[in-house]
Order: C-alpha cells, then sequence, then structure tokens
C-alpha cells in the first residue's frame, strides 16, 4: 500500500449559505485542479501501477484504467434544488468513479441530507 499526500484545493467554501455563490466563483480554479490531479494521477499509475485508488473527496483523483474509489459524505449538495447546475456537476464529477464510500450510518447520522442522494 502506498499513499501520497497531494497539496488541497486552492480555495474555500464560506460556509455560510452561500454554497451557490462559492460553487460560480471557483468553478474555473476547480476544474484546472481537477486537471492537475488527473495528471498527477497519471504519473503515478505509469510508475507505481496501483490497483486501487482511493480519493478521499479529490474528483480528479481517479483513472479509467485503475479501479477507483471516492470517500464522500456529499452525495448531494447544501445547495437549492433549483441550483440545477451544481447539482448535475456533482453528481457528474462522483460518476466517474467505480464506487463511491459514505463515511456514515444508515440513518445518515453524521453526515445527514449531504449523503441521501
Amino acid at each position: 500500500m502506498e499513499y501520497r499526500d497531494i497539496a488541497g484545493y486552492p480555495f474555500t467554501f464560506n460556509g455560510k449559505g452561500k454554497w451557490a455563490l462559492d460553487i460560480i466563483k471557483y468553478l474555473l480554479p476547480l476544474v484546472k485542479f481537477i486537471q492537475k490531479e488527473k495528471n498527477v494521477v497519471s504519473k503515478l499509475v505509469t510508475s507505481v501501477r496501483p490497483t486501487l485508488i482511493i480519493s478521499d473527496q479529490r474528483f480528479g483523483f481517479r483513472h479509467k484504467g485503475v479501479r477507483s474509489v471516492i470517500i464522500s459524505h456529499q452525495t448531494t449538495l447544501p445547495v437549492a434544488q433549483w441550483n440545477v447546475v451544481a447539482h448535475w456537476l456533482n453528481r457528474r464529477l462522483l460518476a466517474q468513479f467505480d464506487e463511491i464510500w459514505i463515511p456514515d450510518f444508515e440513518n445518515h447520522f453524521l453526515s445527514g441530507k449531504l449523503s441521501i442522494s
């Protein structure tokens, strides 16, 4: 088993209920950072040849040629239902993984509505 610590996203969400604005504001940096993650993973796949990639809420940390799992409790974003773009983007990014592991109980005790899709 091998672990790689990769730099975090170059932005933070303010967490003050304005998630939609945060997502719009950081959409381009997010897309660019995801591409950087994909490049890092491609190099790792070539050199390490993993049989499994486990990503901790890193959308770009996956590879089509290797079974890829994401750990996330955010299968639903805390944005208004009308914000279909944010919901669509989140589902699209999650769907690119082979599995989603949700660190919670069946009753969603820890993450509440975030893990109910």
